[in-house]
C-alpha cells in the first residue's frame, strides 16, 4: 500500500530488509522494534531535513487550519505550500515503510507463565491494566500490554504492544510523538481521540501506524481522525471484524500534502463521517480506504447544509475524491490530489450528500470503485461520477445489481467524469443540477455514463430548488 500510495505522488523509495520480531517475547519484541522506530526518525529527519526547527513548529500550527480555514493567501498558509516543495517525500515514505514492514516469527503472542511488570513512576495514569514488559529506549516510551483490559493515553507512549483483551487507546490532545506505532493482536478495542481532537493514526510532519489484528472494534475522532496525513503518513490496517470508522473532517483515509489511508481486510463495517472524508486527497495528497470483504456501510452527510437550497441535502466532500484549493469568490490557490475508495466484497450502502463518490475537483481525482455484489449509491447534487474545475471523477461498479440515485456523471468546467457499470440488473435515477444528469458534460466538459450488461432503468428527474443568487 505504501509503495502504491509513493507511486501515485510521482515518488519511490526502497524499503530495507529487516529481521523478524518475535512477538512471544516481549522486552525482546520492543527492543526490536525500537531499532524500527530510530530508522523511521533517520528517514523522518532526511525528510524534514530543509525546515529548520522554528519552521517546523510553525508548520505543526499552520497545517491543521489549512483544513478548515478557505482564506488561502494568508502569509502562513502561503508558506505551508512553499514547504511542501522542500519535503523529501521518498523519505518520508521511507519512514513510514519502517515501521510497517514487521513480521511476526512462531507464536505472536506472550506465553501463559509471563508475569506483569511494575509501571515506573513516569507513566503514572498514563496505563492501566498488566503490563508484560515495558522500556524507555532514546527517551521513547516502549509498551507491551497484556492479554486482559488495558488503557493508554497515545500522548504520552510511542509505541505500544497489545496481547488482547478489550483495550481503550486514548488521545487526550493533538499532542503525540512525531514516530507512533500501536500493535494490538486482538480484542474488541476503542481507539478515542477526546474532546473532538484528533484521533487514531492521525501524523503531521510524521507518521503513525495502527495495526490492529483480531476483533470489533471501533476508531473514533474528530478533524483529522482515522488514517490521515497532513504532510505526513498516517495508515491503519485492520485485519478483521465489524469495525466502525468515525471522524468529523478531513478523516478515515485522507492526505494533504502527504498520504492518509485505512485497509480493512474483513468484516462488516462502518464508516461515518461528516465531509471532506472518506478517502480524499488534498494539494499533494492521497486518501485511501481499501475494504476487502463484508456488508459495509458509508455515509457522509452532514451537519453543513446544502450550499444549494436543497432541502434534507448535506454538503459532503466524500468517498472517493481529490480536491483542491479553490473556492468562489477567492479562485484558486493550489491543485488537488487524489482520494480512491475500494471496496473489493460486499452488498454495500454508499450515502453521501453534495459532492462525493468519485468526484474530482480543481484538479484534483476521485475514484470509486466497487468490485462485487449488489450495491446502493445514494448522493446529492455532484453525487457518482462528476467533477469540477479541471478535476476527473470516476466510479466503476464490475458486478451486482445496483442501484443509483444522485445526478450520475455529470461534469462542469473543464473537467472530465466516468461512470462505468460492467454488469448485472441496474437502476439509475438521476436529477438535473445545472442542466443535465445521467451522463451531461458543459462547459467544455466531458461526461461519459457507460452500462456494459444487463436489463437496466434510466429516469431522470427535475431539478432541485437552488438558493437565489446572492445578487
Amino acid at each position: 500500500v505504501l509503495e502504491q500510495a509513493a507511486r501515485n505522488l510521482d515518488f519511490s523509495f526502497t524499503a530495507a530488509l529487516t529481521t523478524p520480531i518475535d512477538f512471544s517475547n516481549p522486552p525482546q519484541a520492543l527492543a526490536g522494534l525500537s531499532v524500527r522506530v530510530a530508522t523511521a526518525y533517520s528517514h523522518l529527519g532526511r525528510a524534514l531535513a530543509k525546515l529548520d526547527t522554528t519552521r517546523q513548529l510553525e508548520l505543526e500550527q499552520t497545517l491543521p487550519q489549512l483544513l478548515t480555514d478557505r482564506n488561502w493567501t494568508r502569509r502562513p498558509f502561503i508558506r505551508a505550500g512553499q514547504a511542501s516543495l522542500e519535503i523529501d517525500y521518498s523519505s518520508l515514505f521511507a519512514s513510514a515503510a519502517s515501521l510497517a514492514a514487521w513480521t511476526a516469527a512462531g507464536n505472536p503472542t506472550p506465553g501463559p507463565s509471563r508475569s506483569a511488570v511494575a509501571l515506573p513512576p513516569a507513566l503514572a495514569g498514563a496505563v492501566t491494566g498488566n503490563v508484560l514488559a515495558v522500556e524507555q529506549i532514546g527517551g521513547r516510551w516502549y509498551v507491551y500490554g497484556g492479554a486482559g483490559p488495558n488503557e493508554y493515553d497515545l500522548s504520552r507512549i510511542d509505541v505500544v504492544v497489545d496481547a488482547g483483551g478489550d483495550d481503550r487507546y486514548r488521545y487526550p490532545s493533538n499532542s503525540r510523538p512525531w514516530v507512533q506505532l500501536v500493535i494490538d493482536q486482538a480484542g474488541n478495542d476503542r481507539y478515542v481521540g477526546e474532546k473532538d481532537g484528533a484521533g487514531p493514526a492521525s501524523a503531521v510532519l510524521g507518521v503513525s501506524i495502527l495495526i490492529d489484528g483480531q476483533g470489533n472494534d471501533h476508531y473514533e475522532g474528530g478533524l483529522r481522525s482515522c488514517g490521515v496525513g497532513v504532510m505526513g503518513i498516517g495508515l491503519i490496517l485492520d485485519v478483521n471484524g465489524n469495525d466502525t470508522y468515525q471522524g468529523t473532517q478531513w478523516s478515515i483515509g485522507g492526505g494533504y500534502y502527504g498520504f492518509g489511508g485505512i485497509v480493512d481486510l474483513d468484516g462488516g463495517d462502518v464508516y461515518l463521517a461528516q465531509r471532506y472524508s472518506q478517502a480524499i486527497g488534498g494539494p499533494r495528497g492521497f486518501g485511501l480506504i481499501l475494504d476487502l470483504r463484508g456488508n459495509d456501510l458509508y455515509r457522509a452527510n452532514g451537519p453543513v447544509p446544502s450550499g444549494y437550497g436543497d432541502p434534507g441535502v448535506y454538503s459532503a466532500f466524500s468517498q472517493g475524491i481529490g480536491i483542491g484549493c479553490w473556492f468562489p469568490w477567492t479562485g484558486g490557490f493550489d491543485t488537488g490530489g487524489m482520494g480512491l475508495l475500494a471496496d473489493l466484497g460486499g452488498d454495500d450502502r454508499y450515502e453521501v450528500g453534495e459532492f462525493g463518490q468519485g468526484l474530482g475537483f480543481y484538479y484534483g481525482m476521485g475514484i470509486l470503485y466497487d468490485l462485487e455484489r449488489r450495491d446502493l449509491y445514494y448522493g446529492g447534487r455532484y453525487g457518482q461520477a462528476t467533477s469540477s474545475h479541471g478535476g476527473i471523477g470516476i466510479l466503476a461498479d464490475d458486478a451486482g445489481d445496483d442501484t443509483y440515485w444522485g445526478t450520475i456523471a455529470e461534469a462542469w468546467d473543464l473537467s472530465l467524469a466516468m461512470l462505468i457499470d460492467r454488469g448485472g440488473n441496474d437502476s439509475y435515477q438521476g436529477y438535473q443540477s445545472r442542466g443535465g444528469g445521467l451522463g451531461t458534460g458543459e462547459q467544455q466538459s466531458i461526461a461519459y455514463l457507460i452500462d456494459l450488461d444487463g436489463h437496466d432503468r434510466y429516469t431522470l428527474g427535475p431539478k432541485r430548488a437552488v438558493r437565489p443568487s446572492p445578487t
